[in-house]
């Protein structure tokens, strides 16, 4: 393709990193060449496990103690991470756990999660899911699960009581969609979740997780090019996109300044 290359040329230029997750989606990300060694640096090249850490020690900072962009760019890092896991897994279903009671100490809530999950494990080895908290009105939590195919629902609900050592809470499994009943598909599940982190109220406890997920679920395929800057670089990365997706570009956002941001996805 004109204009791309596989080594970084001499002169203006975009770094490009496409990913291919395991359920086939695609996203591509585009920033200025010496801007995108900095992005990578902080985001994009650091284990998971690291990453998990540095968010522990950010979450551990009162919330009036982070910057405003701090805070912004912890969130976005949240989000963008919840999204990949979420794609890699494959997901195909949005699992549900409620409480009764006006249950508020959220992290007396990850605990029973924690509990929960670890139950799920026993009895299905491969049990993968990413799950992030919702504060309903009355202030008590809930906590929607992403996973990927059949759990017999009675079961789940057992193990949640026993986890939340209660019989009054609840376990639903949607394979719908709230909005329309259409159909679930990795893509749809993650933006379902990552809106949660956008809203943001876990996290002015101090110490609160924004997300939890399985550690063994798989980092996608990556690869990276680099582009010669020119007025046609939207239009060469939606072709690059297109040869290796069969869906093509499905959403993008381009930021037209300095950083020369230009983000696009197939799901």
């Amino acid at each position: 393709m004109p204009g791309l290359y596989t080594e970084r040329p001499q002169g203006p230029h975009l770094e490009v990193t496409l990913k291919r997750f395991a359920n086939g989606a695609h996203e591509l990300v585009a920033f200025r060449g010496d801007l995108a060694r900095r992005y990578r640096r902080s985001v994009c090249e650091q284990p998971q496990e690291f990453l998990a850490k540095r968010e522990a020690v950010e979450l551990e900072m009162l919330r009036e103690q982070m910057t405003e962009e701090d805070f912004h760019r912890s969130a976005t890092r949240a989000r963008r991470m919840l999204r990949h896991r979420v794609l890699s897994l494959g997901a195909d279903r949005l699992l549900t756990t409620t409480y009764r009671e006006n249950k508020i100490d959220l992290k007396e809530c990850w605990a029973d999660v924690w509990r929960f999950v670890r139950l799920c494990r026993e009895q299905w080895p491969d049990f993968k899911y990413v799950c992030a908290p919702e504060r309903q009105q009355r202030g008590a939590w809930h906590f929607h699960f992403a996973v990927k195919g059949f759990y017999n629902v009675n079961v789940l609900r057992h193990f949640w009581h026993k986890a939340t050592r209660s019989e009054r809470g609840q376990v639903n499994v949607d394979m719908t969609s709230p909005r329309g009943g259409a159909q679930w598909n990795s893509g749809k599940l993650a933006r379902y979740l990552a809106k949660y982190l956008s809203k943001g109220d876990h996290v002015s406890e101090i110490g609160a997780r924004r997300y939890s997920s399985s550690q063994t679920i798989s980092h996608p395929e990556k690869k990276t090019y680099f582009l010669t800057v020119s007025d046609s670089n939207f239009y060469l990365l939606s072709q690059l996109l297109g040869s290796v997706s069969h869906r093509g570009m499905q959403r993008s956002f381009e930021v037209t300044d300095s950083f020369g941001l230009i983000w696009m996805a197939d799901y």
